[in-house]
């Protein structure tokens, strides 16, 4: 299952960042796959969360122009249910996605 999602935001009067996210597999037990294709370079904070906010995994990763491919190890985490959220560190914006874990 991908989830296609956008966070546009303003660079500059000129410009617009699109980046384009999906997360998969989900459910998952060992790995997800974020595949995430950027307009420009931009640094990408990853956070997996639990249901009650808590972070559980943290990482930055500096997009390139186009598709990239982040994995992310969540064969640590226990069963249920996670928020997976994106930030653009440069503007702050950010998506959360729903992840599965399960054993």
């Amino acid at each position: 299952l991908v989830f296609d999602t956008e966070i546009t935001t303003d660079v500059d009067e000129q410009e617009i960042v699109t980046i384009d996210t999906g997360l998969y597999p989900n459910p998952t037990t060992n790995t997800a796959t974020v595949q995430i294709s950027s307009e420009i370079p931009v640094a990408l904070q990853v956070e997996v969360k639990d249901l009650t906010g808590r972070m559980i995994l943290n990482s930055v990763s500096e997009l390139n122009s186009g598709a990239n491919t982040i994995t992310l190890d969540v064969s640590s985490l226990s069963e249920g249910y996670y928020n997976v959220v994106f930030r653009n560190l440069e503007k702050g914006v950010s998506l959360s996605q729903k992840l599965i874990v399960v054993d």
